[in-house]
């Protein structure tokens, strides 16, 4: 082992703490680097199409949320309290105000100039400017006005500037925001650059809530067409969280519900419990919890109830308290989902790694805005547009794996069916289709006036298999001779196992003794074929009994089972012959 000096560990030691100092400076420098003092005055021209008011205005808190508009003025003037508004700067705003001005001069009118607060569901906004006659201009907007009665109904607040040429304007924008903290970043936009933002915005918010929209309707197809009650439980999901991303996005109160501000104010909190509440109903529904643990299921249950109870709750009487239990219930189903799955995959449940992968894009995007909720980060893209780039890959691989679940549980079905039908080892048919294939031959060889040939084969050394050889390589014997034996048939021709030992070939009228015959001989010479499956020097070893049937001799009429028991007898005092491997009965 080698000498460990003092001196080697305090250098390590000292390198770790200066890069521990030097990510801290850089982690802290955007908030402690010190921004240029705003322009005294904002030039809205043709050249400069968008204007970030971030480093270009000031802002004071209003402390009691009470200041008018006349204080606000007043301390501009004076720069009491004011300064300098820095980006993603975060203000929490319950009974306060948060006032901000700059100052804009509009030297080309070719366009119309535009405000925007980039922040859906914010609670009021009012901004305020003197015109030309030192009168005050005021437009509100906000969740506590209709979006129909904005001044420019739209996702956002948005607010027209004064268009008179030339003429210094000071404006004043009043914030009102309870709960969330604010940090949405204030814009100005030419009318022509607002356009083509929003243009580019609603062709990916278009895409996005398209794909949702067939997301939503293949489930529903698929719970119609395999009725699978768990196809509907996603598709509620999917609906629930399109409604939450709508009104996030600002469009469910432009579009769906312009004249109601209360519900535009109160949709966002509810529709994401709601949304939440659905996404653990869907993965109790697929993954079945009570199975492994009552304890789970309940849990999941009472968390569903806690979650909406509280979103109602809140609905009518907004609180603090239930803004952060809401939050609190956001965050927690993320973590039942990932503790349902977890368990129930450790239980071997089949379907809980496959829900994990599926909710995972949405679950990592929802940190996001929950954390955006308690302060912790910034309104900013991320923020905004996060669980809605999440949704956008975890529906489709959502939808997929659900498909694979159908797919697997049919599979299962199918097989299930098939074991009616069907003999386990061999995959031939059993004794009882083929009883009855024979009876029908049997009928329609008497009304067409033609016969119809049965054959058993009996494999004889499969006792000396299991003897010498083992029971493993018994069963690969039985195994291979029905394969064998299937390799004789025709498409028509059906194969059977119909003892321990003993299979069956039902060969299709018009048949003749012939026929019989010649398929009789190339049973018994595909047998004595060596395989890869068997020992060296072992071949597998037939005795084969055939007839034509009807047989005169014999009024059996249409009794199916009375052929195959005859046929079967003759093959089984066969082996006291191994000289003969063929014997036909009526011909």
């Amino acid at each position: 082992m080698p000498h460990l000096s003092l001196s080697s560990l305090i250098f390590p030691a000292r390198l770790a703490k200066l890069a521990c100092l030097a990510l801290l400076v850089f982690l802290t420098l955007p908030l402690r680097a010190d921004h240029p003092q705003p322009k005294t005055l904002i030039a809205l021209q043709r050249d400069t199409m968008e204007i970030n008011l971030d480093g270009h205005s000031r802002m004071w808190v209003d402390e009691t949320g009470q200041a008018s508009l006349a204080e606000a003025e007043a301390r501009a003037v004076t720069g009491e309290g004011y300064h300098l508004r820095r980006p993603y700067e975060r203000h929490t705003l319950t009974d306060r105000a948060l006032w901000v001005t700059f100052d804009a001069v509009l030297r080309d009118d070719s366009f119309r100039w535009l405000l925007e607060v980039a922040l859906p569901g914010v609670d009021r906004v009012s901004v305020y400017y003197r015109d030309a006659n030192s009168r005050w201009v005021e437009q509100v907007a906000g969740d506590s006005v209709a979006v129909e009665g904005w001044p420019l109904p739209d996702r956002f607040p948005i607010f027209l500037l004064s268009d008179n040429l030339d003429r210094t304007v000071r404006y004043f924008v009043k914030i009102e925001h309870a709960r969330v903290p604010f940090s949405a970043p204030l814009t100005l936009y030419s009318h022509r650059a607002l356009l083509t933002q929003r243009e580019i915005e609603h062709m990916f918010i278009g895409a996005y809530f398209g794909l949702l929209l067939l997301v939503m309707v293949l489930a529903i197809a698929n719970m119609v067409a395999y009725r699978d009650s768990a196809f509907g439980a996603f598709a509620v999901y999917i609906f629930f969280l399109a409604l939450t991303q709508s009104s996030y996005m600002g469009l469910s109160g432009q579009y769906l519900w312009p004249g109601s501000p209360h519900w535009s104010h109160t949709a966002g909190f509810l529709l994401a419990a709601f949304s939440s509440s659905a996404a653990l109903l869907y993965v109790r529904r697929v993954t079945a919890p009570a199975q492994y643990s009552d304890m789970l299921d309940r849990a999941l249950i009472i968390w569903v109830v806690l979650n909406l109870a509280n979103a109602f709750i809140d609905a009518f009487s907004p609180s603090k308290i239930g803004f952060i239990l809401g939050s609190t219930f956001l965050a927690g189903t993320v973590v039942l989902v990932y503790i349902t799955c977890w368990f129930l995959w450790r239980g071997g449940n089949p379907h809980g790694r496959m829900l994990a992968l599926g909710f995972l894009p949405v679950l990592v995007a929802a940190q996001f805005p929950i954390l955006r909720n308690f302060g912790v980060v910034p309104m900013n893209l991320l923020a905004a547009y996060s669980v809605a780039i999440g949704t956008t890959f975890s529906a489709p691989i959502l939808l997929y794996l659900m498909g694979r679940r159908t797919a697997q549980r049919r599979e299962a079905q199918v097989r299930a069916r098939a074991l009616l039908q069907t003999d386990p080892l061999t995959g031939l048919t059993n004794q009882r289709i083929l009883l009855i294939r024979l009876h029908d031959a049997l009928v329609r060889a008497q009304r067409f006036k033609h016969r119809c040939a049965l054959l058993v084969i009996n494999l004889s050394n499969h006792a000396d298999f299991a003897d010498e050889y083992g029971r493993e390589t018994a069963e690969r014997a039985l195994v291979l001779a029905a394969s064998r034996i299937r390799g004789n048939a025709r498409e028509i021709d059906t194969v059977a196992r119909v003892g321990e030992t003993k299979f069956a070939l039902l060969i299709e009228g018009p048949a003749n003794p012939g026929m019989a015959a010649a398929a009789a001989t190339q049973v018994v010479a595909r047998g004595l074929r060596p395989s890869n499956v068997l020992p060296v020097g072992t071949t597998l070893k037939f005795h084969v009994a055939a007839a034509v049937l009807p047989d005169p001799e014999h009024e059996f009429g249409h009794d199916a089972q009375a052929f195959l028991d005859w046929l079967a007898e003759v093959t089984g005092s066969m082996t006291q012959d191994p000289r003969q491997s063929i014997r036909t009965l009526n011909f």
